[in-house]
């Protein structure tokens, strides 16, 4: 039974990435039954509803068996991030109770306490006996309705970790303060953030009114023992320089993990939009094939329509590869590289098919058949434009040659759409610490 939940934890966000291109599979499970069944009475209409049939039932099981995704099994890599993020804040907001002592009633502390008791219920870190007898707006409801696949639920999370760690910078001690200041600062250097100048010099006013001297704190090194800073000191700070000293330690901190998130929620957005460029493109596939066999299209007219689909989906991901190989992969996409290798087949094919009829056939309507050489079997296609010799590779062997050229064409579109979202890779890359941290 568990090696049975491994294995499904590990190939769930893989195969419920199939949902897109269904109808895609649905068209190869359509020319499998034409074929073959072509000269039986009605096959047309037998074939059309049984690869409806077989591709709905494929999809109810994949829904069944990986749509039910939870936290831990939507992106695990993601998960165990989050798991190490809520760990890190955890042990934060229990140094921050220790500073301001156990028998005092924080209002920021005891709403943090119970934030950070949410956030381990939502991850599955404690069971729900054990967790805050009153749980908050992140509980309710949260568990049951987050996107886990798309990655909504992850970058929500993230958001509200952000929140919670910007919001204990009021209440924790000093030397935590003093350390997150100089992390954001080295995150902010050469990052893409806007006004990163002025969230830097926030950061040295912070500092200044903390007691340190912002000339030579941010240069030194982080000593791995909690203690107040020396080199540089300047004075003991007062009460109200602190609280201002944290109030711009939080604002800059909010700012950076604004920035991120948004970032973040791009790439989402990109995967969503990919998801349904995707799933319209092989509708788009099946109607066309599911009216060429309502109409009792020749089956050899049918296979090298197929046969074509496939070289121009193989030219256009050979050509998808080498542009994912030079993207950031070292930051998360929620398995929007992945999408883009199904659309690639997708529009790929479908542009070998639909440009291959487009060209062969304008240049029929043209009266223009010198355009092809006499030995390419063109001359005879234009003369009487016939799908069948279109569609035949060894009557028309330059179909192959056009197919191959049009499956490349996407790569405009898909290079375009790539630079996109490798920019916000970068934007997220160029903010990070030096661990990689949110």
């Amino acid at each position: 039974m568990e090696a049975r939940k491994n294995w499904k934890d590990r190939t769930g966000a893989g195969m419920s990435m199939l949902a897109p291109v269904m109808p895609l599979l649905a068209s190869v499970a359509l020319v499998f039954l034409y074929v073959p069944l072509f000269y039986r009475l009605d096959s047309h209409h037998w074939s059309v509803a049984t690869a409806l049939a077989v591709t709905l039932s494929a999809w109810v099981a994949l829904g069944w068996l990986f749509g039910r995704s939870d936290v831990k099994t939507g992106h695990s890599r993601v998960f165990l991030g989050l798991v190490g993020a809520v760990l890190d804040l955890d042990d934060l907001v229990l140094r921050c109770r220790s500073a301001v002592g156990t028998q005092v009633a924080s209002p920021t502390l005891v709403r943090l306490e119970a934030e950070v008791s949410e956030l381990k219920l939502v991850l599955g870190m404690t069971a729900p006996d054990s967790a805050a007898p009153s749980p908050g707006p992140l509980t309710a409801g949260f568990i049951a309705l987050a996107d886990w696949r798309s990655g909504a639920g992850y970058t929500e999370l993230y958001r509200r970790i952000n929140a919670i760690g910007a919001q204990a910078l009021l209440v924790c001690p000093l030397e935590d303060l003093r350390e997150s200041a100089r992390n954001d600062y080295l995150r902010l250097t050469n990052s893409n953030v806007p006004g990163r100048d002025t969230l830097q010099y926030q950061l040295k006013q912070a500092v200044s009114q903390l007691g340190d001297d912002p000339e030579t704190f941010f240069e030194r090194p982080a000593t791995l023992e909690s203690k107040p800073a020396t080199k540089g000191s300047l004075s003991d700070p007062a009460e109200s320089d602190i609280r201002d000293g944290r109030s711009r330690v939080k604002a800059v901190r909010s700012a950076v993990a604004g920035y991120r998130n948004s970032r973040f929620d791009g790439i989402v957005r990109e995967r969503a939009r990919t998801g349904w460029t995707v799933f319209a493109a092989s509708t788009v596939a099946y109607a066309a094939l599911a009216l060429a066999v309502m109409a009792h299209a020749d089956t050899e007219a049918v296979t090298g329509a197929m046969i074509l689909f496939l070289i121009g989906a193989l030219v256009g991901l050979l050509n998808q590869l080498s542009l994912v190989s030079d993207s950031v992969s070292e930051v998360e996409d929620y398995g929007l590289s992945n999408l883009r290798l199904l659309q690639t087949i997708t529009l790929s094919g479908l542009a070998a098919v639909l440009g291959l009829v487009v060209v062969v056939f304008g240049a029929a309507s043209a009266a223009n058949p010198d355009i092809f050489p006499p030995y390419s079997g063109a001359r005879e296609l234009l003369e009487t434009p016939d799908l069948k010799v279109l569609f035949d590779i060894q009557r028309f062997p330059l179909a192959v040659a056009i197919a191959a050229v049009f499956g490349f064409t996407p790569r405009l579109l898909f290079s375009r759409l790539e630079s996109n979202a490798t920019r916000l890779k970068l934007d997220v890359k160029s903010s990070e610490t030096s661990g990689g941290g949110t």
